[in-house]
């Protein structure tokens, strides 16, 4: 069989889009003829429906198998589709009309009542789709009315960790690019607050400002031996 792999990657963002992509290509290349190739998103929700349109103009048809990692890769077309997503445009639904998503006004509830169709249509012409969390197959299932398993991703950075763990050792792990919209100041309250776990804190990549005033922040808090920085 002929399958091929897309997936997406962000400019400051995190890439379990690329690793799982990477990884899929590895496992099914024992069976079948993979070819994989990832491309390029902005989170830029003006433009959203312009990039979506970018994507279905391509032309997967010479595949027997079409596999889509992350948002909006999903949207290029084929019979035979499985869709993995990790999120699905957080500022329309998430964060929508706060702080950290977009306002609500006409010209916003007009792209996301555009982006809500488009995801609707496509989306439900998938053979499957599968979802990072529950909560974002519960999300689909109600806005959509798409029917989504759950199927967890691996920790695919660090399956061939040579690093010995303390299997004594209680700890949290959780991951951000420090965004404001991602609220990393609520993992510090964490730390505060459960004192039987230490937290590993994993940062793919993020601004240096944002990295200095994590590090300021934790050192202020004396939280120094309770986060470590990943």
């Amino acid at each position: 069989m002929k399958i091929l792999i897309a997936g997406i990657v962000m400019a400051q963002e995190g890439y379990e889009e690329e690793q799982l992509v990477k990884a899929l290509e590895k496992e099914l290349k024992k069976e079948h003829t993979v070819d994989t190739f990832l491309l390029p998103f902005t989170r830029n929700f003006l433009t959203l429906p312009d990039q979506i349109l970018v994507y279905q103009l391509l032309d997967a048809s010479d595949c027997d198998m079409l596999i889509t990692v992350g948002y909006p890769a999903c949207m290029i077309e084929h019979s035979n589709k499985v869709v993995y997503l990790f999120d699905a445009a957080p500022h329309f639904w998430e964060y929508w009309d706060s702080q950290y998503g977009v306002l609500c006004n006409n010209q916003y509830l007009n792209i996301r009542d555009t982006v809500h169709n488009i995801d609707k249509k496509i989306l439900s012409t998938a053979k499957k789709v599968v979802c990072s969390s529950n909560l974002l197959a519960k999300d689909l299932s109600k806005r959509l009315g798409i029917k989504a398993e759950t199927v967890y991703c691996p920790a695919l950075e660090f399956e061939n960790s040579s690093i010995a763990a303390d299997e004594t050792e209680k700890y949290i792990m959780a991951e951000t690019s420090l965004l404001p919209y991602q609220r990393p100041e609520t993992l510090i309250k964490v730390a505060k607050n459960i004192n039987e776990y230490k937290m590993k804190l994993f940062i793919p990549n993020t601004d240096i400002v944002y990295m200095e005033t994590l590090k300021k922040w934790i050192e202020k808090e004396n939280l120094n031996e309770r986060i470590e920085i990943i």
